[in-house]
Order: C-alpha cells, then structure tokens, then sequence
C-alpha cells in the first residue's frame, strides 16, 4: 500500500500472520491426521478390516483440513488489485496481483480491474436546430488503486453504470446542444 509502517500497521499486520498461521497450521494437521488413517486403512486394515472406525473421521478431517487451508488464501491476476473486506467491512489496505494469504472465513477479497478500460455508450441528443443526433461515445479510463477501496465502498462493483453512464450522457447531451447538426460535420475537431 506503501507509507511508513506505525505501530499500529505493525501489530496489525502480526495480528493478521499469526492468526493466518494458526489457520495454516492447523489445516496442516488435519490433513496429515486425515491422510495418515487413510494409509493405515488402505495399507494395514483394508484386508483385517481394523481401522474401520478411523476411516471416517480421517476423511472428513482431510476435506476439512483442505477446505481451511484454501480459504484462507487468494490469488489475484496481473492488472488488478484485491479490495479486502473485514466481516463485510471494507478495510483501507488492498492486495496486489499475485498469491495472499487472509483470514478464512472473515476476510472476502473482491478484484478491481486496474488496467486502462474502454466505456462505450451511444447517446442521442438535439442539436441546436432540433435535428437529432445519434453518437456513439467512448472512453478510456483507469481506476486508481489508491481509490478502488473508496470506489468499491460507495459505489459497488458496477460503477460503469452508476457514475460513468450518467456523467458521461448528460455532458455530451449538453455538449450536442450547441451546436447545430450542421456544424458538428463541418467543424470537427
């Protein structure tokens, strides 16, 4: 996010490892719990049938200990950054492309495009001599990650049409209107 690191980044930042190590760690044991009876079961008891009761156990350990030591990871693709969400709460901190670990269940990642994006629309309007015209507009535009976590908060996940649309068809409507259709053929710029 860059800045300098303060004490309270720092503890935070521990706070979030330890917490995702935990998770990690114990994923890790259920899985090797769950794999070991699976071997026992397969290797010593499947004939002699002894580990018979070890088995179930050991295989819902192991789809739980996988699905734990997935959740808390994400993996965010080049050209967009992770707006983090805290118990629906979206935080000021973002994710960069690239792997992250984050707290299971409590955190949510939701990727923002950041790479230069094309807004077409097609507006019609009346020019000063009433004529109707017909545009097809377009736009490029970027999303600043410094701002995705702002965007994201106020205006959600579809702020094409939310903000673009609107601002976008009322200044060129205003801008159609002064001049006549004429005019728009013969002087452009």
């Amino acid at each position: 996010c860059g800045g300098a690191v303060t004490p309270a980044k720092f503890l935070f930042f521990e706070e979030n490892i330890s917490m995702i190590l935990y998770n990690k760690v114990m994923a890790s044991v259920m899985i090797i719990y769950g794999l070991n009876s699976l071997v026992k079961y397969f290797y010593d008891g499947f004939a002699n049938n002894v580990y018979k009761f070890e088995i179930v156990p050991g295989i819902a350990l192991l789809i739980l200990g996988l699905f734990m030591f997935f959740a808390g990871s994400t993996v965010l693709p080049t050209g967009h950054i992770g707006v983090v969400t805290l118990y629906s709460k979206v935080q000021e901190r973002y994710l960069d492309a690239g792997f992250h670990l984050v707290k299971p269940f409590v955190e949510s990642v939701h990727p923002v495009d950041i790479r230069t994006q094309k807004y077409q629309a097609a507006v019609e309007g009346s020019a000063k001599d009433l004529q109707i015209v017909d545009i097809v507009m377009s736009i490029n535009y970027q999303i600043k990650p410094e701002k995705a976590s702002t965007l994201y908060a106020k205006v959600g996940k579809n702020y094409n049409d939310t903000i673009l649309n609107p601002a976008l068809q009322s200044g060129l409507k205003a801008a159609i209107a002064k001049f006549t259709a004429e005019e728009m053929i013969t002087k452009r710029s």
